[in-house]
């Protein structure tokens, strides 16, 4: 019981599969003052029981941090996709061919 409670608390803010990356961006947390979790960090091992995705390192925060870590991570994941482009309204990903945000409707904005 105690441990969901625990986990209700955190919310995840951050995966990707390169765990420098995960590093980095909680470097970035910690330089703004926010605790973060790395979850899964040594998990790749369990490629081929679990999906490629389950395994990635994760950002974890306390959930009244979360808004913030998102934002302070925002520029960062947008910059991490080649061939995406970012939607400012939502910050969700689309792929370049689409000329307005799959998520939100948002026309593209130009560079």
């Amino acid at each position: 019981m105690m441990e969901s409670t625990v986990l209700e608390d955190k919310q995840l803010v951050f995966t990707h599969p390169n765990s420098f990356l995960v590093m980095n961006a909680k470097n970035l947390l910690d330089i703004n003052r926010i605790n973060a979790e790395v979850r899964n960090e040594f998990s790749v091992g369990a490629v081929g029981e679990l999906s490629f995705v389950d395994v990635w390192p994760e950002l974890w925060v306390n959930r009244w941090q979360a808004a913030k870590a998102k934002d302070v991570l925002a520029d960062i994941e947008c910059d991490l996709s080649s061939g995406m482009w970012c939607c400012c309204n939502c910050k969700e990903e689309n792929e370049v061919s689409f000329e307005s945000c799959w998520s939100c409707s948002q026309d593209r904005a130009d560079d």
